[in-house]
């Protein structure tokens, strides 16, 4: 008795876990998706201050700070759109997009090593990505290291 007792308790907290943060995720994704229709609509500004929003409800959702990252980008204040993205990166580490986005904010920054080092990570994750290959052969051609440039492309 104890130990069925014992289970449906684990159970019941279980599910009360998966609970809570199965609304804050049905909390969230309205936020989100208003704030990059403001993105869409180029009302940074209110986008900006819907994602701050969002992150009151949950700090570990990378869309936010992909979306906080984009609209830093735009406005030409690139450390704290590097910050951002690294931040969406370590909670999805696979994702390409975000790291080809990355890449692009150390080229803009002037920070072609770093780049560089960028698009490779997405060659070690996906060998396959032909725009990660096709991103860092045109970097490798900006630096004007034609041999890199001719294998990654």
């Amino acid at each position: 008795l104890k130990k069925v007792a014992g289970i449906v308790v684990v159970i019941l907290a279980i599910s009360g876990v998966i609970s809570f943060y199965s609304k804050k995720g049905g909390e969230l994704d309205p936020i989100i998706q208003k704030a990059y229709q403001l993105v869409k609509e180029k009302k940074y500004p209110d986008a900006e201050a819907t994602f701050k929003t969002a992150l009151k409800i949950s700090r570990v959702d990378p869309r936010v700070y992909v979306g906080l990252g984009d609209i830093y980008f735009k406005d030409k204040r690139y450390t704290d759109a590097l910050a951002k993205f690294q931040r969406a990166i370590d909670l999805s580490p696979a994702n390409l997009k975000y790291r080809f986005k990355l890449a692009k904010i150390y080229s803009s920054k002037g920070q072609l090593k770093e780049a560089v080092e960028t698009y490779k990570q997405a060659v070690k994750i996906d060998p396959k990505s032909g725009v990660a290959f096709y991103n860092l052969g045109l970097l490798y051609l900006e630096q004007k290291d034609i041999e890199k440039a001719r294998d990654s492309l």
